[in-house]
């Protein structure tokens, strides 16, 4: 409608699943519970498109372990769901420095690390040779706000979306399982040397690449 921004993947429905009191901080403990509701609704809905739940797009770090959690994303795995997340906007090493769920680094996962418009590491966004699957843009990103306006943020919680949306898309040309959508989306990363050293692929999101 050639107003604000367009999205990466225009005819997914989206479910909001939210279980930060204030926007900004929440339990673990209700974390858990709203990724069971989505699993529990994947379940009962299996016959139906409501139950098509392939995706969980996660924006949100700062917990410590816990393997109450860890078991919660193991159950996205056996139910066929990709788990995408952010890495966090301390500007730290996560592998010297866990941040969780980043950490977990579950074979269901995928890790983002924010990217600016010169395709650099965002000075704020946590990296990691091992749990760090890639960059995203997540610096500066035009987006939608409430009330019908829109406006700039910033942080691995732009990026992680960017690759949740780029899952959804390759789901919509080409339905296969976690493993290979994952393994698809990593493959056809883009390397740059600004990522070499501190993400597993050395490079950023290409949802081109991965859709070809």
């Amino acid at each position: 409608n050639q107003q604000g921004v367009a999205g990466m993947s225009w005819r997914t429905s989206l479910m909001s699943l939210n279980f930060l009191l204030d926007g900004q901080t929440g339990y673990v403990s209700d974390a858990i519970n709203a990724v069971d509701f989505a699993i529990q609704v994947k379940s009962i809905f299996a016959d139906s498109a409501a139950g098509n739940i392939r995706v969980l797009n996660n924006s949100w770090i700062g917990a410590g372990f816990s393997q109450a959690l860890q078991d919660t994303i193991d159950r996205t795995a056996s139910n066929d769901i990709l788990w995408v997340g952010a890495a966090g906007n301390s500007a730290v090493n996560i592998d010297a420095s866990p941040d969780y769920p980043a950490s977990f680094n579950r074979p269901n996962q995928l890790t983002l690390a924010a990217s600016n418009n010169r395709d650099e590491r965002a000075a704020f966004s946590n990296y990691s040779r091992t749990k760090v699957h890639m960059a995203a843009p997540g610096q500066d990103i035009y987006s939608t706000l409430p009330n019908n306006t829109y406006g700039y943020y910033s942080g691995t919680s732009m990026a992680s979306p960017m690759a949740a949306g780029a899952a959804a898309l390759v789901l919509s040309r080409c339905p296969m399982n976690t493993a290979d959508l994952k393994s698809l989306l990593i493959a056809s990363a883009d390397p740059h040397p600004a990522f070499a050293s501190i993400t597993i692929t050395g490079g950023r999101l290409n949802v081109a690449k991965a859709l070809q």
